[in-house]
């Protein structure tokens, strides 16, 4: 890639806390209206919330345990594999704030599939570097009702574009 230790490590960082973020730090707006999507669209405002407090465990309760992101690139990462990240890389972030628009809504019996415009920025520090990572994206999730309400069993990043300090990185 052609970056100094520096760079990687705040590289690792970003990429790191997009994908905890990414799954949490979600606002829902301009949701049709329905008793499932209004469910959902309150998690997703609950999630945000809970994002900005980095109270990992409150925002990853809206996901089945059986929850699976997966990248554009293919690459798939567990509930558990999110909640290690998200501990981790919380602690590192001053701030966070999302915003993310409902951009379609489709259900399906106890299934409901949502596709949704993400905007995210992370404040934090790398080392002894301040970062401020932006990262906009493009996702479709999957709930699925539950005696417990409706939870977010997977979620699939159709597309993302993430800077560092202005400027554009690789995601995976």
């Amino acid at each position: 890639m052609g970056l100094n230790r520096s760079d990687r490590i705040i590289y690792a960082i970003a990429t790191s806390l997009i994908v905890v973020v990414g799954l949490s730090g979600r606002q829902a707006v301009a949701a049709p209206a329905g008793a499932a999507n209004q469910a959902i669209a309150l998690a997703y405002r609950h999630m945000d919330t809970d994002a900005a407090h980095r109270n990992v465990d409150a925002e990853l309760n809206y996901c089945t345990p059986s929850f699976i992101e997966v990248k554009p690139s293919g690459k798939k990462m567990t509930l558990d594999e999110v909640r290690y990240n998200a501990k981790e890389y919380f602690e590192s972030a001053d701030s966070v704030s999302s915003h993310t628009k409902i951009v379609k809504f489709a259900q399906h019996g106890n299934q409901a599939v949502v596709t949704t415009k993400q905007s995210e920025i992370i404040d934090g520090m790398a080392g002894a570097k301040r970062v401020s990572i932006h990262s906009v994206e493009t996702d479709r999730d999957t709930w699925t009702q539950t005696p417990s309400g409706w939870r977010m069993s997977g979620s699939v990043i159709l597309s993302e574009h993430v800077t560092v300090n202005g400027h554009a990185v690789p995601v995976e």
